[in-house]
């Protein structure tokens, strides 16, 4: 048993009891600790429940967690309720800063995630769940106070670098519901040259009683599933652009960012008139060798 842990019966006892503390070397296993992590805390397996934060290397946690969670029943009450946004694509840095949060990882000290990391996630899921025929998670964790976490960036875990240059695109995904029109055939493939992905579509609207139902066809078989995939999640807005058949046609700007997903970042309008456009399709597989 430590010293530390000696209860006096009496006030001279513990006159006594504080004295031999002073005088009796601290054993071996009471040995002070690194000042972030108090004798209160301690190392546990990840829960089940929370397979998404475990990794290579990193199966156990430290308890208690950043919402001060003591004990393992609730975490994995917690990342159950968290599952879908765990799982979901709204941002790249969403599982890392969960993660973070729920399922500290168990080093020497504790490593908050940093406000800006916390913010941009936010931002990006609360978009992309809103513009979704059916959202991937439910209201933003009410618990999850961002101005609560570090300035940084130093000292905290900040977004990767593939987060930070994606940023304005992950937050403005779903903004893209009304079609631009091109204003010349240079400007065009300028735009064309900053996207990896120009894709024509015909988007269909297959009844007008059922306004969301849209049918996507285009000529680049490897991009259907693709297309067909963000028409679906982001019916809302494929919704406003498609018309009865024959349908409208456009051209989609964006990039295929992991497990096959369509970043689409702009849409311009091809009308049957709009000879810009047929001829920026018509020069873009020679242009897009000098971008």
């Amino acid at each position: 048993m430590c010293a530390l842990e000696a209860r006096p019966r009496s006030p001279r006892a513990g006159f006594t009891t504080l004295l031999l503390i002073a005088l009796v070397p601290t054993p071996r296993g009471c040995e002070a600790r690194s000042p972030d992590v108090s004798d209160s805390t301690w190392c546990q397996a990840v829960p089940a429940e929370a397979e998404a934060c475990r990794a290579p290397g990193r199966r156990e946690m430290r308890f208690p967690n950043l919402l001060s969670e003591r004990r393992e029943s609730q975490v994995s009450a917690r990342a159950l309720r968290w599952g879908p946004l765990l799982r979901s694509s709204c941002h790249p840095d969403v599982r890392l800063f969960l993660c973070s949060v729920l399922a500290p990882q168990c080093l020497d000290r504790f490593v908050q995630p940093c406000r800006s990391l916390c913010e941009v996630v936010r931002d990006a899921c609360t978009v992309s769940s809103s513009c979704r025929a059916v959202p991937e998670f439910g209201a933003w964790p009410s618990e999850i106070k961002c101005e609560v976490f570090p300035r940084g960036p130093e000292g905290c875990i900040s977004e990767t670098v593939n987060s930070r240059n994606r940023r304005k695109d992950v937050i403005h995904n779903c903004h893209y519901c009304r079609a631009r029109q091109a204003s010349s055939i240079g400007a065009l493939m300028q735009t064309f040259c900053g996207h990896d992905i120009v894709l024509p579509v015909r988007l269909i609207r297959l009844t007008p009683a059922v306004p969301r139902v849209i049918i996507a066809e285009t000529h680049n078989t490897s991009m259907r599933p693709a297309i067909s995939a963000w028409v679906r999640q982001h019916a809302p807005c494929a919704a406003r652009l498609a018309r009865p058949y024959p349908g409208a046609r456009f051209v989609i700007l964006g990039r295929l960012i992991k497990e096959g997903h369509l970043d689409v970042q702009s849409v311009y309008a091809w009308e049957a008139e709009d000879k810009v456009v047929a001829l920026g399709l018509a020069l873009w597989p020679w242009h897009k060798r000098s971008c």
